[in-house]
């Protein structure tokens, strides 16, 4: 048996995953594919990007918001001169 295995994805490796590759690990011989899955994960389909794009910008308006919230409190702070 041959398991093929992304080693810079195990981070994502769940315990489930990591039982299952214990009980065959005396039988299989394992292969880093890493190379392969990180250009498949570069490919992303039209609504990948779309979710990406609208991730980016609620993250936009989160830092944007912050920045606005914490000018506003350094206002607030030098006019009550502390």
């Amino acid at each position: 048996m041959r398991v093929i295995i992304d080693f810079d994805g195990l981070i994502a490796v769940t315990t489930r995953y990591i039982n299952r590759i214990e009980k065959v690990r005396d039988e299989a011989s394992f292969t880093g594919a890493s190379d392969i899955f990180y250009r498949h994960r570069s490919i992303k389909e039209p609504v990948e990007v779309e979710l990406l794009r609208r991730a980016a910008t609620a993250a936009r308006r989160g830092m944007e918001a912050a920045v606005k919230k914490t000018t506003l409190n350094i206002y607030w702070i030098k006019k009550a001169g502390h």
